[in-house]
């Protein structure tokens, strides 16, 4: 959404890209290299030698899920030999940087493109309609929201989570927390699609308006078809 917009603002004689199967083809590769970055950091700089397994083996000794799974399996990142800050392990520590630089390529490619955007917004305020200018608006706020969303949700929690290892840090709490903040994503993702659109707002409202009115008219006609029924039954 964030490139379209930005061509659309910018440099729209491109548009057209987004109708052709080859552009498409690279979005679709660019989001297969992060997913593939990130797969490889767990399954390959996030190791399970002997240290790493020796080290995690202790932690995991009294936790409910080491019955079930060996340690093997557990993606683990031990950033440091000797405590924090002394002897690095390269392989986790080349990993984790990897994961943060993905997240700030991305997410520095959408500041920008906010920010572009709502410059072209400016610059044309005075040629397009007031109800046009509020669309976009619109349309550029869900942009910021559905950009921030996913950093809160998906993307940082999990990132907290390894970092915070690195610097010595213990945040029992974000471990626990991120699976359900993960999975609250895609609902919310929604939401706040319907929040900040009032086309979309004024559709949901209009749809739980009509249901309560046809339920209404629903009981009504019941009613008043029992109270025929009655009257005539009261003549017999």
């Amino acid at each position: 959404m964030a490139i379209y917009t930005t061509i659309r603002f910018s440099i729209s004689q491109y548009i057209e890209w987004f109708g052709r199967l080859w552009f498409f083809g690279v979005q679709y590769a660019s989001v297969m290299l992060v997913g593939l970055s990130w797969f490889s950091v767990l399954y390959y700089f996030f190791d399970d030698d002997e240290f790493a397994i020796d080290y995690v083996r202790t932690m995991l000794r009294d936790h409910a899920l080491a019955t079930a799974l060996p340690v093997e399996d557990y993606s683990t990142a031990v950033f440091w030999t000797n405590g924090t800050f002394s002897g690095p392990r390269w392989s986790p520590i080349f990993g984790m940087l990897v994961m943060a630089q993905t997240m700030s390529a991305g997410y520095g490619f959408m500041i920008y493109s906010a920010a572009k955007i709502n410059w072209y917004m400016v610059k044309d305020s005075g040629v397009v309609s007031k109800r046009t200018a509020s669309l976009q608006k619109q349309l550029l706020k869900a942009l910021m929201y559905q950009m921030l969303l996913p950093l809160l949700t998906a993307y940082s929690p999990p990132l907290i989570s390894v970092m915070t290892p690195f610097l010595g840090i213990t945040m029992r709490l974000m471990s626990y927390a991120t699976p359900i903040l993960c999975g609250m994503h895609p609902w919310l993702d929604g939401c706040v699609l319907i929040w900040t659109i009032k086309e979309y707002r004024m559709l949901l409202l209009r749809f739980f308006t009509r249901k309560k009115i046809a339920d209404k008219d629903h009981t009504a006609s019941t009613v008043k078809q029992g109270n025929s029924i009655a009257g005539n039954s009261s003549h017999f």
